[in-house]
C-alpha cells in the first residue's frame, strides 16, 4: 500500500491507539513531537483497554512538583503507587484468553517492572517495541523545535476525547475479533496492543 499521509507529526503515547499506528502505517516521514507541552487527559499518560466490564481506561500517574505546564521531557512518571503492577494485571486479565497473549507478553512485560523516572522515555522506549510487533519500521525521528504546521499535525487530534482522524482513502476500517465483544459490543480505536492480542501477525494489514 502506498503512503496517503506526508510528514505527519504525532504526540507522544503510552500504549497509543490503533489509529495511532495507522497514520504511521501510512507515513514513513512521520516524526514525534519531543518539545511539546504535557496536556492531562490525553494519550501521552493513558491508554483504553477492554476489560470484562467494557472500557477500561488506565492512567500513569505523573509528579506534579512543577504543576502540569512544562514540556513533555520534563514530565516524571510518579511510582508511588506501584501503578506498574496494578496496569500489568488489569492487561493480563482483559487478554489472557486473547488468541495472541501469551506470543507477545513477553515482549511488554518487562515495561511493567522495570522502573522509568521520565515519561517521555518510558512511552518511547515501549513505543519502539510495539512498532516491532507490528512489523513497522522502528526507527523513531524526532522533532527538532516546537512549531506549528500547516498539514500532517495530528498531536492534539488524536487524542480520547476528540473523534478520531478518518485516515483511510476509501472508509473506515472495519471490525476485528476482541475477546467481551459478544458481551459488550465492538470498542473501536482502542490500545493497539488489544489489535495485537487478538490479531497477532494479521495486525499490520489491518492498520
Amino acid at each position: 500500500m502506498s503512503s496517503i499521509l506526508k510528514n505527519s507529526v504525532l504526540t507522544t503515547a503510552y500504549l497509543p491507539p490503533v489509529k495511532y499506528f495507522g497514520i504511521i502505517k501510512n507515513d514513513p516521514e512521520w516524526k514525534l513531537e519531543r518539545f511539546g507541552s504535557y496536556c492531562k487527559q490525553s494519550y501521552r499518560n493513558r491508554c483504553h483497554i477492554y476489560g470484562a466490564n467494557g472500557l477500561l481506561p488506565l492512567y500513569i500517574p505523573v509528579c506534579r512538583a512543577k504543576g502540569y505546564s512544562r514540556e513533555i521531557g520534563e514530565v516524571k512518571i510518579d511510582n508511588s503507587d506501584n501503578w506498574q503492577i496494578k496496569h500489568w494485571r488489569a492487561i493480563v486479565s482483559a487478554y489472557n484468553s486473547s488468541p495472541f497473549f501469551d506470543y507477545f507478553k513477553d515482549d511488554l512485560h518487562g515495561f511493567y517492572h522495570q522502573k522509568y523516572e521520565s515519561l517521555f522515555e518510558f512511552n518511547t522506549s515501549l513505543l519502539k517495541v510495539l512498532l516491532e510487533l507490528l512489523g513497522l519500521p522502528a526507527e523513531i525521528r524526532f522533532t527538532d523545535s516546537f512549531k506549528s504546521y500547516e498539514y500532517g499535525d495530528f498531536r492534539e487530534l488524536v487524542h480520547p476525547k476528540k473523534e478520531s482522524p478518518l485516515i483511510y482513502p476509501n472508509n473506515q476500517k472495519g471490525r476485528y475479533h476482541q475477546v467481551f465483544a459478544l458481551k459488550s459490543g465492538f470498542i473501536p480505536n482502542l490500545s493497539v496492543i488489544d489489535l495485537l492480542f487478538n490479531e497477532g501477525p494479521e495486525s499490520l494489514d489491518y492498520l
